[in-house]
């Protein structure tokens, strides 16, 4: 691989890296707002709503990880 492409890879890198610090932030907030729920608002819908995002917002950081990786390796 060129300088030229490697160069964008690392500009993408820092880019992935802050779009997941950005969504990983709002999984804290996500998950930190469901955990101030009282019990009854909890289990309602509203609650799993609440919880399932917080999950899913931590799954797409997890898949951030793996695209980061790949990048990384793309670059050597």
């Amino acid at each position: 691989m060129n300088r030229e492409r490697r160069k964008k890879i690392e500009t993408l890198i820092e880019q992935i890296e802050e779009i997941g610090g950005f969504i990983e932030e709002l999984a804290d907030e996500e998950t930190e707002a469901f955990e101030s729920l009282p019990e009854s608002i909890m289990y309602s819908e509203r609650g799993e709503m609440m919880s399932a995002a917080a999950e899913r917002l931590s799954e797409a950081t997890g898949m951030l990880t793996e695209v980061l990786s790949c990048l990384e390796e793309a670059a050597e």
